[in-house]
């Protein structure tokens, strides 16, 4: 009897789905490395529109680091065109740097002034104050005066080693910076670009106490961004809140590092969850935290939270005061003080004007009085107006109020993210006072782009407290990344070969889209791809996995409103998406129908028939010059065997039945070898072929799945595919009969 068997009276169902189906996969997605100003950089990132695009990586330009360097964004832009799938790397050495602020916790030695009671002088208090810091590599005072040397830091490891730092030296790397006098853990909080790069400096950040007194803990968060014209604008504005428990009226937290890495566009953040201990927990049994010792006895607090930081004696009298409280008390004894001054001027003015004036001697001993009382009436109110103020601002005292980055001018100036930097990749020429890209680390960086050797900046600091570097390795990832399409470019050559050996030894699952350099006739690209004898350093590829294409074309750039000679490889990012949407992706991606260009100006050199002859013999794809327009005139993998895998249409086509069988049958794995899995396996291979026959891919094809003796002891199930694609017309022979 199977066991679990109910043998009891009754109705028992099961549902058992029949509908299993091998389902299509997307056809159309890209991979390309870039190099550019703004965006996450060493992380591989899904695009899904042009829009999303400039919005995270910026406007291209080429001329951020040349035509070699600098087409990677306009090849991006235009698959993104008629695409909506696309893998992007943004590339940066590993010595760039982050735009970032360190805001430290700092005990302040202070004295509260009062100048306009009867005996003047000071009280001093030891008080909690925001100390904003940048790590520079250079000497700085922290907020008592104390100097002390900001280590560069250059990966987010770096920034957050400094939270989990003892009040030892960990190593000579990594010295006791605590971030604060008299504070253990200091460091309270970063905020730092989203990506690295000298561009993010453009950036700043103001954190301000809310302006409603009710929202006690809430504050507000301003990003600005400096603009070309100089001027200073609001880009992003939140809410937040340095208390991880604190949401808001629907519910959404309010903590600024759960804000600020949700929402900012450009920002990212993270909180020393040791200093927030510091913060919000007394510091010995029966003691006090610094929270309580700047609001203690405030009388700004809203209700509801006053009773936790209200301390009154047996009197009820708050005679214990906290920072802010003594300073409005003084403020105000201050402020009543010079109010009871200006009564008493006023007082005074009043008694001269009522002075006698029947003769000329009264009139000018009472002109004399009202003059000085007038005086005095005047300079009392200027104490009045400035008590005034002192009360306000001690109203408006906040214990995260991390002041003003320039106290000379009468705004509240936002404080800067500084020290963001390319690293190595660009450097100041010395000649011309400009920056420019260093050719050589932007040639490796791009190869380790596509060789998944890029360190990533943002790994997490594992507990050991060492840090340990992560690779973004994930272009070998079969199983997550999928991508059909490499682009080069318009590369150099290391580069390229890079994106071939991706392509043609890593991954084999993806076609890499490539040229042959920028070339001005066809003895140029002759010896490029390793034709011409006397120049035996040619490039010459073998690889199904890659198809070249000739030559640069002029078209006009809309970004920087001039015109660009560009890799062919940008029209064929538009080119071959475009006949994947309105055809097949085994249609070829060339001639008149589906690949002439309107966006050409000019190319760099027309191939005539004979040397399109060479080109079709060295397998590079031309774009032509013809009556009928700029037409795209070949569709050649650099496969050199002449097999149908020659054929760009045909490759992509088997790439594809490659993918969707391998994601079909994976399924079937750990189920019974025997015949009722193998007809399952068959019954879904077939119809799919079919559909792709129908819909002219295949001109037949035949399906063996099974065991022999062999594989059945080794646990093997074959499935034999044979596969006959459909073959594209390249010759018409137009005979003409004359009788």
């Amino acid at each position: 009897m199977a066991m679990g068997q109910n043998i009891s009276p009754g109705v028992y169902t099961r549902i058992i789905d029949l509908s299993e189906y091998l389902a299509d996969i997307p056809g159309t997605i890209g991979f390309l490395p870039i190099l550019s100003k703004r965006g996450p950089d060493n992380k591989l990132m899904f695009v899904t529109s042009k829009e999303q695009f400039i919005n995270t990586y910026g406007e291209p330009n080429i001329l951020d680091y040349g035509k070699y360097y600098s087409q990677g964004p306009y090849v991006a832009y235009q698959h993104l065109g008629v695409s909506s799938h696309l893998y992007v790397l943004r590339a940066l050495p590993n010595d760039a740097t982050y735009a970032h602020i360190m805001i430290g916790m700092q005990i302040v030695d202070e004295a509260i002034n009062y100048e306009f009671s009867s005996s003047s002088g000071n009280i001093n208090q030891n008080v909690l104050k925001m100390q904003p810091i940048y790590f520079d590599g250079q000497e700085h005072d922290d907020a008592s005066g104390d100097p002390f040397t900001a280590p560069t830091v250059n990966l987010v490891q770096d920034l957050e080693t400094r939270f989990s730092l003892p009040q030892e030296p960990l190593d000579y790397m990594y010295p006791a910076v605590t971030g604060g006098t008299g504070v253990p853990d200091g460091w309270l909080l970063y905020l730092r670009a989203i990506g690295r790069g000298d561009s993010y400096n453009d950036f700043s950040i103001r954190l301000s106490a809310h302006s409603n007194n009710e929202l006690f803990g809430v504050y507000i968060l301003d990003i600005f961004e400096t603009q070309s014209d100089g001027d200073s604008i609001v880009v992003e504005s939140f809410n937040v809140s340095i208390d991880p428990d604190m949401v808001d009226d629907t519910g959404e937290s309010l903590f600024i590092e759960d804000v600020v890495n949700k929402f900012s566009s450009y920002l990212r953040c993270a909180v020393n969850p040791a200093a927030l201990d510091r913060l919000f927990m007394p510091q010995s049994p029966g003691g006090e935290s610094y929270m309580m010792a700047f609001y203690k006895n405030d009388p700004t607090l809203p209700e509801d939270i006053s009773e936790v930081y209200t301390v009154l004696d047996g009197n009820g009298q708050a005679t214990d005061l906290g920072y802010k409280a003594t300073v409005i008390e003084i403020a105000r004894l201050d402020y009543d003080y010079t109010v009871s001054v200006l009564d008493e001027a006023l007082d005074d003015l009043t008694t001269a004007r009522a002075l006698p004036t029947s003769t000329s001697s009264e009139i000018i001993v009472r002109n004399t009085a009202v003059a000085a009382a007038i005086e005095d009436v005047s300079a009392a109110r200027l104490m009045v107006s400035e008590a005034r103020l002192n009360l306000e601002d001690a109203y408006l005292l906040d214990i995260f109020d991390i002041g003003d980055a320039i106290p000379a001018t009468a705004a509240v100036d936002p404080w800067p993210l500084t020290e963001g930097s390319e690293g190595s990749l660009v450097y100041e020429n010395q000649s011309s006072g400009k920056t420019s890209v260093d050719t050589e680390v932007a040639t490796q960086t791009l190869v380790e782009a596509y060789l998944g050797l890029l360190q990533k900046p943002d790994a997490p600091v594992p507990s050991s407290g060492i840090p340990k570097k992560l690779f973004v390795d994930e272009v070998y990832d079969l199983d997550w990344i999928y991508f059909s399409l490499v682009y080069d470019a318009g590369y150099v050559d290391d580069v390229k070969q890079a994106a071939k050996t991706l392509v043609d030894v890593y991954r084999r699952d993806c076609m890499l889209i490539s040229d042959c350099g920028d070339n001005v006739d066809y003895d140029d690209v002759n010896t490029y791809v390793g034709g011409d004898p006397d120049a035996p350093t040619g490039i010459s590829w073998n690889s199904r996995y890659a198809a070249r294409y000739e030559p640069y074309s002029r078209v006009y750039d809309v970004f920087t409103g001039r015109d660009l000679w560009l890799s062919p490889v940008y029209h064929m990012a538009q080119i071959i998406p475009l006949n994947d949407r309105l055809y097949e992706l085994w249609y070829a991606p060339a001639g008149f129908n589906r690949a002439t260009l309107s966006a050409v100006k000019e190319l760099r050199w027309s191939a005539k028939l004979g040397e399109r002859d060479q080109l079709y013999l060295k397998q590079v794809n031309p774009i032509v010059h013809f009556p009928e327009g700029y037409t795209v005139w070949g569709q050649l993998t650099t496969q050199k065997r002449p097999t149908s895998l020659q054929d760009l249409n045909v490759m992509r086509l088997v790439l594809y039945i490659k993918r969707a069988l391998e994601q079909y049958c994976k399924y079937f794995i750990f189920e019974f070898n025997d015949n009722v899995t193998h007809d399952q396996i068959k019954s879904g291979i077939i119809p799919f072929l079919d559909r792709i026959k129908a819909r002219r891919g295949l001109v037949d094809f035949s399906v063996d799945v099974g065991a022999d003796e062999y594989e059945f002891k080794n646990k093997i199930c074959h499935v034999n595919v044979i596969l006959q694609p459909m073959k594209i017309i390249e010759k018409i022979e137009l005979n003409l009969f004359v009788k």
